[in-house]
């Protein structure tokens, strides 16, 4: 089936639209790196709570490390919350 000219009518509004985004004024590479190292200190918060559980878990009983992980997460997000 041939394409008519509404299919390419649409085709061209849309990238009539995409061309008309404006350019961002700089505020759009502060972003990036601020959402780079979000992801940076959550890969270090994530790849140190192996370590330390495993330091911890040599000092004190599986079940009073993980109430006291519990309650400290249930704290700061009270806090956080608030």
């Amino acid at each position: 089936m041939p394409p008519n000219d509404a299919d390419d009518n649409v085709d061209t509004k849309a990238r009539a639209t995409a061309a008309a985004v404006p350019v961002s004024d700089g505020r759009a590479a502060a972003f990036d790196f601020v959402a780079l190292m979000m992801g940076v200190v959550f890969a270090l918060i994530w790849s140190s709570a192996f370590t330390s559980a495993k330091i911890a878990l040599q000092d004190s009983p599986p079940l009073l490390l993980l109430t006291v992980r519990f309650a400290l997460s249930g704290l700061i997000a009270i806090i956080i919350a608030k």
